[in-house]
């Protein structure tokens, strides 16, 4: 990382909101897979928003490309909310479509913020994220196979 990501890094630390901070966070923990996704065309993407729209299909073309037994277990097992979900939140998970589920950050975020939410990867040379969608484009990704 040169000298200027990380003295936008140390001011994200420094000085900006939690959520600012959980971004920077996932921007770094994932930008070595991003870098080195050129190196390795056999690869399979698998984002968390075609997991959360499409879990079935998924876990089918997981298993199909990775020559996986049937994954019934763990298909089973994503219908279920994760043990750490509070309880206010599980009747929001079990009645909402998935898509309104993938949307529902934007009634906590202003599109202001967002915005600036989505500079922060892109700094990094992570672009498949926008303020205008919650669905990530992954046109731009080289050659790999994405789920």
């Amino acid at each position: 990382m040169n000298s200027e990501l990380h003295a936008f890094s140390r001011n994200i630390l420094d000085e900006g909101c939690l959520i600012s901070c959980h971004v920077l966070n996932w921007s770094l923990e994932n930008l070595p897979i991003f870098r080195l996704l050129p190196l390795f065309p056999n690869w399979n993407i698998l984002t968390y928003e075609a997991l959360c729209l499409d879990p079935f299909a998924c876990l089918s073309k997981l298993s199909s490309r990775l020559d996986l037994d049937p994954l019934n277990i763990m298909a089973e097992s994503m219908k279920l909310p994760s043990m750490t979900t509070l309880d206010s939140r599980k009747s929001f998970i079990y009645q909402s479509s998935p898509m309104d589920k993938l949307n529902s950050w934007r009634s906590e975020i202003p599109p202001s913020k967002a915005q600036d939410l989505i500079d922060i990867p892109r700094r990094f040379g992570i672009d498949i994220y926008s303020s205008t969608t919650s669905l990530p484009d992954t046109s731009s990704l080289p050659l790999v196979s994405v789920i």
